[in-house]
């Protein structure tokens, strides 16, 4: 029998299948780990690029009519064609943040980015009948009643 030291050693396929098989059950587990991380990393992207599509169709609505997205009281109220217009654009934007929210809920630079749109409509929002009827999701409404306070109104019972 011949006693196999240094390099030789490497050539013998019966160390070569002992290495692989105390070593498969580590490699697979480091498999399933690397597939679990991009499935995740794939859902996020996924997630985070379908929030900011519908973001950007939102912002597209307000460069389609500035003078609502102004939230401006009195530029609305004073003409009933910019009223009813404007009643339609608060429940497209609505729309909007709620499907936001859906997608990208963990996101907390979403919630600020959506409040500081609110805040511009809490005149609006606190007579809202949507609102009021809490015809949005739970999150939106958190969101909403915060804006509202923020800016002197009363919140809307939950």
């Amino acid at each position: 029998m011949c006693f196999q030291t240094g390099w030789a050693v490497l050539i013998s396929s019966d160390l070569w299948v002992k290495w692989a098989t105390i070593l498969m059950p580590f490699i697979t587990m480091f498999a399933l780990y690397v597939a679990w991380s991009q499935l995740k990393s794939s859902r996020y992207e996924s997630r985070a690029s379908t929030a900011h599509a519908i973001y950007h169709q939102y912002l597209s609505l307000c460069l389609e009519n500035s003078e609502l997205a102004k939230g401006d009281q009195n530029i609305v109220s004073e003409n009933k064609t910019i009223e009813g217009k404007y009643k339609w654009f608060i429940s497209s934007m609505l729309f909007s943040f709620e499907q936001i929210l859906q997608v990208a809920n963990d996101d907390s630079e979403w919630k600020v980015a959506i409040k500081a749109q609110l805040l511009r409509h809490a005149w609006h929002l606190s007579n809202s009948g949507t609102v009021k009827r809490k015809e949005w999701s739970a999150e939106l409404m958190g969101i909403i009643n915060k804006a509202l306070v923020e800016k002197g109104y009363s919140p809307i019972p939950l």
